[in-house]
């Protein structure tokens, strides 16, 4: 009895220690790698920034390539058909 209580306080003391042990080691990371807020945020707009103007370029490719399929549309459609000119259809 006596040597399951000194095991369970053992390994609670160790799982506690562990436990503040990593619970420091990411504090000591996060903060070591930490970005200043001016860099932080000069970095997100430099990122939107990016963004929008990828964003933009494909807006802009894919109103080009509507604007010539509408273009080739309305060739087709203007030019007269079978049937449709000089010539009379039988009847």
């Amino acid at each position: 009895m006596d040597l399951v209580l000194i095991f369970g306080s053992v390994i609670v003391m160790v799982t506690v220690l562990g436990g503040m042990t990593l619970s420091g080691w990411r504090y000591w990371v996060r903060t070591r790698n930490k970005l200043s807020s001016d860099e932080l945020t000069s970095a997100l707009q430099d990122a939107i920034h990016d963004e929008v103007d990828r964003a933009l370029a494909a807006r802009d490719g894919e109103l080009a390539e509507l604007h010539e399929r509408i273009d080739f549309a309305e060739r087709l459609l203007s030019r007269p058909g079978p049937g449709v000119g000089d010539k009379a259809e039988p009847k």
